[in-house]
């Protein structure tokens, strides 16, 4: 009797298991050369990953094949949790390329590869930064309320350091003062995100390099192009001039020149941005590539 007992249970558990793992629907294959962790069960080589899935790595890194077409390399000791249409990246560093609308997101921010051609690195560094590189193509970061704080292109690395959200939280920015369908607009030479500017006195700067301090105005839509208007409180000039026709090199011209700011440990070789409630710093030297050398997946076992 107690044996015919002890089947019931064991039958009416894998049942319950297999009816869990059905309603979660089948996101990628997970391979690696060793082991990992899927939902804190150790697993060797290979294994199915199921939306709402938490993946820990070990001593090496994984692949996650994902059904989207993506494709998600974890570093050693890496550990985030796997949704259809994201993974969040608790720990560690992880290279998403070939994906189609996957994101990462990690300590707030979403970062966002702008096409199926793009290869991009996140990385939990210290204490709340999250550093971001783009190998190729380029990536959109967002904050929790989805207000664009980067714009990274290729061969470029932020490191990027949440402060606050909301409309209360300070902007600062550095670059090129243009007027477009009269209008004032300036790209960040740091974020590469252009913001639409109100203030006083911005027709003297027009044509010049410029660090502007203010707020976000909330419920008012920019002009094409940018993605705030900014209420700008405080204008500092530069002694430089907008690049002739082309920003891009007066935002290179800006990096060269910048010198380092003190926000929060950023460690900078140019002007430290701020907008969106983050902070933001070119990297001195780029991010290390930590995945497999150049980031190639690991040879299918």
């Amino acid at each position: 009797m107690l044996r015919e007992l002890q089947s019931v249970i064991a039958l009416a558990l894998i049942g319950y298991l297999s009816v869990g793992s059905a309603a979660a629907p089948v996101i990628g294959v997970v391979n690696a050369r060793g082991n990992f962790r899927i939902d804190n069960a150790k697993v060797y080589r290979h294994s199915t990953l199921f939306d709402g899935n938490s993946i820990e790595t070990e001593k090496v890194p994984s692949e996650l094949q994902l059904h989207s077409g993506g494709q998600l390399l974890l570093d050693p000791a890496s550990r985030g949790m796997a949704y259809r249409d994201r993974i969040v990246l608790e720990k560690g560093a992880g290279r998403l390329k070939g994906a189609n609308g996957y994101r990462i997101e990690a300590r707030t921010l979403r970062i966002l590869p702008a096409g199926p051609d793009s290869a991009v690195q996140v990385a939990l560094n210290k204490a709340n930064h999250v550093q971001v590189r783009v190998f190729n193509g380029a990536a959109q970061v967002s904050n929790a309320e989805g207000v664009v704080v980067a714009n990274v292109g290729p061969g470029k690395a932020l490191d990027l350091e949440p402060q606050a959200a909301g409309a209360a939280a300070p902007t600062k920015l550095t670059g090129c003062l243009k007027r477009k369908d009269g209008k004032f607009i300036l790209t960040d030479e740091t974020t590469n995100v252009t913001v639409e500017l109100q203030g006083a006195e911005l027709d003297q700067q027009v044509g010049n390099v410029v660090e502007v301090t203010g707020a976000a105005i909330p419920g008012v839509t920019p002009v094409a192009g940018a993605t705030q208007v900014i209420s700008v409180s405080d204008l500092k000039e530069t002694d430089r001039k907008c690049a002739r026709g082309d920003a891009a090199a007066g935002a290179a011209a800006g990096a060269a020149a910048g010198a380092g700011a003190g926000i929060a440990g950023l460690s900078t070789a140019a002007t430290v941005a701020i907008i969106g409630g983050v902070a933001a710093a070119a990297t001195v030297a780029g991010l290390a590539v930590a995945i497999g050398g150049e980031g190639k997946p690991p040879a299918s076992p």
